[in-house]
């Protein structure tokens, strides 16, 4: 008889254990799933900033090439009142664009020579 009071005192712990593990699971199934982006790229219009050397500009296009993180980059300008230079080091505000060039917002003469 002195036996069933551990018994039952240990079954009760062991429900109110598995009662709470089964809470913790719905939670993460519950988790709403994300949405596909649907061949978007992943920063489409969010502003970034990039420094990098002008190594072509072609005016007919309105385009202009930067050397940035040891890769060529291809910006649009037709957001620009003028297009850079080649060998100038610039930062370079851009939105990401699906299906083309990059678009420049803004470019200025860099305060440092790194790139």
């Amino acid at each position: 008889m002195k036996r069933w009071p551990t018994f039952t005192l240990t079954l009760t712990i062991l429900v109110a254990l598995t009662g709470l593990s089964a809470a913790q699971e719905r939670k993460v199934m519950e988790k709403p799933a994300e949405k596909p982006t649907q061949g978007k790229l992943p920063f489409v219009g969010k502003q970034q900033l990039m420094t990098g050397k002008v190594t072509q500009v072609n005016p007919t296009a309105n385009t202009f090439t930067v050397m940035a993180n040891g890769q060529m980059v291809t910006f649009n300008g037709t957001n620009l009142n003028a297009l850079p230079k080649v060998g100038e080091i610039i930062d370079i505000t851009y939105t990401q664009t699906p299906g083309g060039p990059m678009r420049a917002t803004t470019v200025n003469n860099t305060k440092s020579n790194t790139y």
